[in-house]
């Protein structure tokens, strides 16, 4: 399991963040029994390159707080994720961009520290690179629920 951290902003992602996002990472990929070679890129931002992003590969032009984009179509079911790979090198499993910013109004808003919020943020995004969505009522509880456990669990080893 690796995480790729990039920023374009003024956050840095100290050490011990770093270690708080691969256990979460960790925690998602036993809750969803998914392989463990997997790959992705977290890059931290400002509101103008979210924004841009938004615009320009979602077509929203506006402001948000994460997006993400998958490398893969993947499937779940009530047993976890199908991840049918055949090659035996790692799976990138896609890139997530979290707007510092956003997340620190978040934060506040909230009542809660900026790393917490980002924590959320990312294990949020991690669901998607897995291929959960919230557009249906229904899959936003689920996800909601999913968002909830993960975070919870914060040493699982």
């Amino acid at each position: 399991m690796k995480i790729n951290f990039l920023s374009n902003c003024d956050y840095k992602c100290d050490r011990t963040a770093k270690a708080q996002l691969r256990k979460y990472l960790s925690n998602v990929i036993k809750l969803l029994n998914s392989r463990d070679d997997i790959e992705l890129t977290v890059n931290f931002v400002d509101e103008q390159e979210i924004r841009r992003l938004n615009r320009d590969i979602r077509h929203v032009d506006n402001v948000t707080d994460v997006l993400s984009f998958p490398a893969y179509e993947i499937e779940h079911n009530k047993n976890g994720v199908i991840m049918d790979f055949d090659s035996d090198e790692s799976v990138y499993l896609g890139d997530m961009a979290i707007c510092v910013k956003r997340a620190d109004e978040q934060a506040k808003e909230y009542g809660e520290t900026l790393e917490e919020e980002i924590a959320r943020l990312f294990v949020h995004s991690v669901l998607h690179l897995f291929g959960f969505d919230h557009i249906e009522d229904k899959d936003f509880v689920e996800m909601h629920a999913l968002e909830k456990q993960i975070l919870k669990e914060k040493c699982i080893d």
